[in-house]
């Protein structure tokens, strides 16, 4: 038995070894694959200090199952004060507990793709996380979004695991599907509870952009046309994008667009930062806007009527304008196309490369997309920066690598190729990538800085005064 158990002690020990060896071998492949980025997404460098923007950690980059090196689907998404989590794979619980970025008791909202397993079997853990970090008088709201069955899906397991929810406020957001939304329409509003929000789409032209932004030169505005079939459903959606209005909080805007995944209800996400104006209070005093109240409100991002019925826009006396950053995030999907009316000119877009092109037909036989289709996709919509993820398993090993180069740098050179841009990364789990934003000092009205004037004023004549009589 001692001989036993010694030998089994050194087996251990030398498959330990083996596997960190490996490990190290595959962290030192994904730093030489940094290096080739060319874009201003900050990579694995995050400043302590308290963080403006959108601060990205891949919690999970997987397809499937997880591997050695990844975990299945999960990302977290970090603002000021919150944290957002994109898909919930089995294991995301344990990768937020790992990570140094993340912290469970700021996660308020969680964004569904689509009920595959590898994309939501990990929410029952991970609300237990939160549940856990409840205090005593204390009930936060959990948002979670997705396709319609999510809330059903998420209380059944709940319920059969006698899992205490009664300290938090947990809230759903349905997201009805094209087809059923043609079928039945507004009727489906009424299935709608308490702690369940249904939202329908609004219906928009996938080949419709910002006007100017079109390759011809001229926005396609014209209303499209939903074509059915004799039974009601949808006949065909290839020109038509399904825009769901999901998060507004003031700060940051969350639009959920259906996107082609099989035959299953899929959606990517839009996140984008609202406009932050700095406003002149000369320009509000020209329109009328006296020192008070009223330019508060408009400090604060809100109109106002005057004496007169005049409304005054914040954009009307703004002194200049930051446009905010937006971030798409795209689960699996073999055509992203829809996306094209609100993810145009991204600042990122984070997009699944599950294999290499030369399985393409193979990836969209199964509702998924290859490396160049990722990168093709990107420059599409004029994004700025790509970030690949969603890898196949099959990658896990050095069994698809060539003495040229190995599997990732293959995807990364085809994803790059068909970007026309080296701003592409690959993702591992745990790189962190900051998206900075522009620093929100304290807004100073007229009347504060004539108060900092007459207080600046005093000091001086009092150190005047001191000074004559020294």
């Amino acid at each position: 038995d001692d001989e036993r158990a010694e030998a089994l002690a050194s087996s251990s020990s030398a498959a330990f070894e083996q596997r960190r060896s490996i490990l190290q071998v595959y962290h030192s492949r994904y730093e030489a694959l940094l290096d080739k980025y060319d874009g201003d997404v900050v990579v694995n460098q995050p400043n302590k200090a308290e963080f403006t923007g959108f601060r990205l950690v891949f919690l999970g980059t997987g397809a499937t199952k997880p591997t050695h090196y990844r975990n299945v689907s999960g990302l977290a998404v970090a603002m000021p004060g919150k944290v957002w989590l994109f898909d919930c794979g089995d294991g995301t619980q344990r990768q937020v507990v790992k990570s140094e970025y993340v912290r469970e008791s700021r996660i308020n909202t969680i964004f569904v793709s689509h009920m595959h397993g590898d994309h939501v079997h990990g929410l029952p853990a991970m609300l237990t996380s939160i549940f856990g970090c409840v205090k005593e008088q204390h009930r936060p709201r959990i948002t979670i979004v997705g396709p319609i069955g999510i809330s059903k899906f998420v209380k059944t397991a709940l319920a059969l695991t006698y899992t205490p929810v009664g300290g938090i406020d947990l809230q759903f957001v349905e997201l009805v599907p094209p087809d059923l939304f043609v079928a039945h329409g507004e009727d489906l509003r009424s299935i709608q509870k308490h702690d369940v929000r249904i939202v329908l789409p609004e219906v928009m032209d996938a080949r419709s952009y910002p006007p100017g932004a079109d390759a011809d030169g001229d926005a396609r505005s014209a209303p499209p046309v939903i074509k059915r079939k004799k039974n009601g459903k949808l006949a065909s959606s290839g020109e038509l994008s399904f825009v769901y209005p999901v998060v507004d909080d003031g700060a940051h805007v969350v639009r959920a667009v259906h996107v082609k995944h099989k035959t299953i209800p899929a959606f990517g996400y839009m996140l984008e930062e609202r406009p932050h104006l700095t406003i002149s209070p000369e320009k509000a005093a020209a329109l009328g806007v006296p020192v008070g109240p009223q330019l508060g409100e408009l400090q604060r991002g809100n109109a106002v009527t005057l004496d007169d019925g005049t409304v005054i826009q914040p954009i009307d006396v703004a002194a200049n304008v930051d446009p905010g950053r937006r971030v798409a995030i795209i689960g699996d999907t073999e055509d992203a196309s829809a996306m094209h009316p609100v993810a145009y000119g991204a600042d990122l877009v984070v997009h699944e490369a599950t294999v290499t092109q030369q399985l393409e037909n193979k990836a969209l036989a199964n509702g998924h997309s290859s490396s160049n289709m990722a990168g093709a996709f990107a420059k599409s919509i004029g994004a700025r920066n790509l970030v690949l993820n969603h890898f196949s398993n099959r990658y896990c090993s050095d069994a698809h690598d060539t003495p040229e180069e190995t599997a990732m740098e293959t995807i990364l050179r085809e994803a790059s190729d068909a970007f026309g841009s080296n701003s592409v990364l690959t993702s591992h789990d745990h790189m962190v990538l900051d998206l900075p934003g522009v620093p929100r000092g304290p807004r100073v009205s007229r009347r504060q800085s004539q108060q900092q004037q007459q207080k600046q004023g005093k000091k001086k004549k009092i150190k005047k005064v001191t000074k004559n009589r020294r």
